[in-house]
């Protein structure tokens, strides 16, 4: 669960990364020929974008692709579904 949780959060900074990228794509096709400066710096928003995504992308598949994950996720769903744990919740919210 955790490790879903995490890959939901960083799917949604991706997502919101995105989302910036494409509001600086829309900036820089709206700016007027005689703002040079200011094309400049939305360019090098956009690049500083592209990295970031580019990079979490990869953190991604590292993570995926990670050998450990599988096991993790067997152990995690053994310890939900162990009869010890479902004792541990049913007491913990009759108390």
């Amino acid at each position: 669960m955790e490790v879903d949780k995490r890959f939901m959060i960083k799917m949604d900074a991706i997502k919101k990364r995105r989302e910036q990228l494409e509001a600086t794509r829309r900036e820089l096709a709206s700016q007027q020929e005689g703002s040079i400066v200011t094309r400049s710096q939305a360019a090098q928003r956009n690049s500083r974008l592209i990295q970031e995504v580019q990079r979490e992308a990869a953190r991604m598949r590292t993570v995926l692709s990670s050998p450990l994950l599988p096991r993790l996720q067997r152990l995690r769903q053994a310890y939900l579904s162990s009869p010890s744990r479902a004792k541990q919740t049913s007491t913990t919210v009759v108390s």
